[in-house]
Parts: C-alpha cells; structure tokens; sequence
C-alpha cells in the first residue's frame, strides 16, 4: 500500500492497524511473518508510525511476539524492526522507554542472539533512543542499570562480518562512557524510577545514598515519590517491593516523607498490599508501613502548596 504510494485515511489505517495486531498472537508463523511485513511496510509512514503508537495494545502485542516467538530468528527480526522504525519519531524515542520496557527486553536479545542482523538491528534501536538530549540521560541510565555496557563491551570483542556493528557499539560504548561520568547515583535512580523497570540494583540498599539523597525525593512536586506511588500498582511483585522499600525509606530520611506519602494516598495503598499475593511484597510493605507510623518529631519542614 504505502510501496505504491496510496495514503490511508487515519480512520481506515487504526482499522488497518486493529486487524493486523490481533493476528499477532495466531499459532501459524506464516501467518505473523505475513503481518508483520505488512507493518514494517507501513511504519515507514511516520504519520502512521504515530497512530499505531497510540492505538491501544499495538506496541504491546510487537514485545508480546519477541516474548513468545524467540526461537524464529526471523520473525525476531521482523518486530525488532518494527520497534526500530518507530524510534525513528522523535515523541516516540522519548517517551517509549516509560512506558515499555524495550530496554530490558532488547538487552537479553544481544546476549542470546547469533544472527547478526538481529545484533544490528538492536544496536540501532538503542542508538535512537540517545538521540535526543532531553531524554538522553534517562534512557542511557537505564541501559546502565540493566549493565548493558559490560554486554556491548563484550559484544565488541567478537569478530563481525557486518560492518556497522563494530560501529554502533563504539557509539553506544562512547555516549555510555560519557553518561557514567557525568551521572550521579541519584540520576540514575531516577532514570530507573522513571522508567517503571524497579529492580534491587546496589541504590537502593544503599545507606550512603538515602542519608544524601533523601531530601531530593521533594523536588518538582514530590515527582519522584508520586511516580513510586504509581509503581505500587504494577503488575510486577519486584517492581511493587521495590517501590515499597523506597517510599520507607523516604519516610525514614527525609522529615517531611511521612505525611507527603500519607497526603498522596501512599500509605492506605501500602496497607492493601499486606494481603497481596507475594510473600516479597507483603514483607516490604509491612517494613514501610512500620518506618511510617513510627514515632518521630513533628516535622520541621512545612510542605508547601501541596496538591493531591
């Protein structure tokens, strides 16, 4: 369609677009190589790149078919693809990191994958997503977290046939490198919370950090500490423990936490999870809720203009 130069109206594309993700999840693999090079035919429109992003369940269903389909290196390829273009955009490159975890699910794919147009692929979409300044330092602190820059230096040390590969790594090592030195730990703690993609990386157990860190948790409106509220909802038991732990432990350092989390709703939320079903969760939120009812002074730092 695109190929010959035929514009789709935006109503018949979202219909188009409706029919072509839910036969994603079809049994035959003919059959998703067949809409998946029709997408990739179509993401190169980048007027229709934005439609597809914000119709409902079509970004999920291209990471449902790179969770399911790992064994078809082609098929792998093809939803990569698919990804890549997308990145293309600069509102997409910025914002699709918060809201789906391509980082974390593009990383094991280098790790595992032999074919080097996959590698390449993957390369180029991590690239896009350090393209613009803005969210640069975000998104490069995720890819630090998840130790992405141990697997490219890795990655390097292998002969390639394909001569961009060597490439991409040293541009991807080298706007890395430069992220490491320039990051504090609290950077990178809110690269992390801001991506949604909570794990018990060393910050968090951090005594040092908190002591220095805390009271960074109220700047920009209490951002930080709204966003782990939100997290408390995730449907990852990890990422709620997490995000349990640090809202304690805000309460703990910093004088005014405990009723910033209580006037957001924080702490009624962290009483629900005492029943939730993993053991982890109920356990960090039991500890939460102790360092938030725990006797201290009244605060001596009044929050202001405080919004619910």
């Amino acid at each position: 369609m695109v190929q010959i130069g035929i514009e789709l109206e935006p109503s018949l594309c979202r219909k188009v677009f409706v029919l072509l993700t839910s036969k994603l999840d079809l049994y035959e693999e003919a059959s998703v190589d067949d809409v998946l090079l029709c997408l990739m035919t179509l993401l190169q429109v980048d007027s229709y790149r934005v439609l597809f992003y914000n119709y409902s369940g079509s970004v999920e269903s291209l990471f449902g078919v790179l969770l399911t389909r790992t064994s078809n290196f082609q098929i792998q390829y093809q939803t990569l693809f698919c990804l890549w273009v997308l990145t293309f955009n600069k509102l997409i490159a910025s914002s699709i990191v918060r809201r789906y975890p391509i980082i974390r699910t593009v990383t094991p794919i280098l790790l595992r994958t032999s074919k080097e147009k996959v590698v390449r692929i993957s390369l180029s979409t991590l690239l896009n997503l350090l393209v613009d300044p803005e969210t640069k330092k975000v998104n490069g602190g995720i890819m630090i977290t998840n130790n992405l820059k141990a697997l490219l230096q890795s990655l390097k040390e292998k002969k390639w046939k394909d001569t961009d590969i060597p490439r991409y790594l040293e541009e991807l090592l080298n706007h890395l490198e430069d992220l490491v030195q320039e990051m504090s730990s609290w950077d990178y703690y809110c690269a992390e919370v801001k991506s949604g993609e909570l794990s018990w990386s060393a910050v968090h157990k951090s005594e040092e950090f908190w002591l220095e860190s805390a009271v960074n948790f109220n700047n920009n409106d209490y951002e930080v500490v709204r966003r782990l509220h939100q997290l408390l909802a995730s449907s990852n038991p990890t990422v709620v423990a997490v995000a349990a732990h640090d809202l304690g432990q805000y309460a703990l350092h910093c004088s005014c936490g405990k009723s910033v989390i209580e006037k957001i709703g924080g702490k009624e939320t962290i009483i629900t999870l005492l029943e939730h079903e993993h053991p982890l969760v109920r356990h960090e939120a039991l500890l939460a809720l102790k360092k938030l009812i725990a006797f201290n002074w009244p605060s001596l730092d009044p929050v202001h203009d405080f919004k619910r």
